[in-house]
């Protein structure tokens, strides 16, 4: 797989942060109705110093692309800042960082204590949204950094130590804070959305994707499929909420091969490719024992599910990324528009 995450930002709320990604962050860390820009939501760091870092975990990767909309909200940190940061377990490999002036920084490790790799000769922009990628080889000799802006590089690093640990890998990533235990970074104010992170295995999206539009649909209607039990109502009713309520309406089976699926609402764009759908599900399991769901897409009368994954007893947001369309192929807008896409019991 290549595409391994993406947020819209749009169908969660603020609590529900340590749902979707990996550590409960501070309070200046919101999901904010007007952070996003196309007139959504979006994730708005409010400014504040030394505060808990949104945490996103991944697979143990060599190398990681990331790209997202940042909007610096009209200034630059009072001091230099982290953007990014890429790190196998606590141990900073590579951290991104903003200066007073704008330009770009890039560290082996922290800023506190780390090597200065790089730093461009242009700043950014701190007004509007501008699409940020990044893509990080970790190694002790051929490491290399690349920093997009708006489909411009304006970092390109080879040939680096871009290794601290004994690991050549990441297996997190810190969002817009340095949690090094040393020093309190005052942070500059920032909204970000349109999230992807890929790896680079594969042979479609092992690469930048570009600036690319991460869209929420939701269930508008039931599916084929209405092998769940729904607490009250309609199935695809129990699931359609702009943001999850927990156990106020939910549907659930422990039934292995049931299948609950819906028809969802049409994609905006009249134009353009899909990289690929990310059915999402918040999910748990309610007894002992283990259970195994997975995301799943129906067109045309052709089924697809995608990779197991195991519940814990909380809920937390699922995703199954299917790059290929049921049948085989890549997606179109017409394809999302006319699927239906639900959860299946596998275990």
């Amino acid at each position: 797989m290549s595409l391994l995450f993406g947020d819209s930002f749009d169908h969660y709320v603020t609590a529900d942060l340590p749902i979707k990604y990996d550590s409960t962050p501070g309070s200046n860390f919101t999901i904010n109705a007007a952070a996003g820009r196309n007139s959504t939501a979006g994730f708005r760091n409010s400014g504040n110093s030394n505060q808990t870092p949104l945490k996103k975990a991944i697979p143990n990767l060599g190398t990681v692309i990331i790209g997202f909309s940042l909007d610096m909200k009209g200034s630059f940190p009072a001091s230099t800042t982290c953007l990014l940061a890429f790190r196998d377990n606590t141990t900073f490999q590579v951290t991104i960082a903003i200066g007073t002036d704008g330009k770009v920084r890039v560290y082996r490790g922290n800023i506190a204590s780390g090597t200065l790799l790089g730093t461009s000769t242009n700043s950014i922009s701190n007004t509007g949204h501008h699409y940020v990628e990044v893509k990080v080889k970790i190694d002790p000799s051929v490491g290399t950094v690349e920093f997009r802006y708006d489909n411009v590089a304006l970092i390109a690093l080879t040939g680096q130590n871009t290794r601290t640990s004994a690991n050549s890998f990441a297996t997190n990533i810190l969002f817009c804070s340095v949690e090094d235990g040393t020093t309190s970074y005052s942070l500059s104010a920032c909204d970000i959305d349109d999230l992807y992170i890929c790896d680079s295995a594969g042979s479609v999206n092992n690469d930048f994707l570009g600036d690319v539009r991460v869209e929420c649909l939701f269930p508008t209607g039931a599916g084929n499929y209405a092998q769940f039990t729904p607490s009250t109502g309609s199935n695809h009713t129990c699931v359609d909420e702009t943001a999850q309520n927990g156990d106020t309406d939910t549907v659930s089976s422990a039934t292995v091969g049931n299948i609950d699926s819906y028809a969802y609402g049409n994609p905006t764009p009249s134009s353009g490719s899909v990289k690929g759908v990310i059915v999402t599900s918040v999910a748990k399991k309610d007894d002992g024992g283990s259970r195994l769901i997975t995301g799943h897409a129906r067109l045309s009368s052709t089924d697809l599910a995608g990779a197991d994954i195991s519940l814990g007893n909380s809920y937390k947001s699922q995703q199954t990324v299917l790059e290929t369309k049921p049948g085989g192929g890549a997606w179109s807008l017409t394809d999302v528009a006319n699927a239906e896409f639900g959860v299946k019991v596998t275990g």
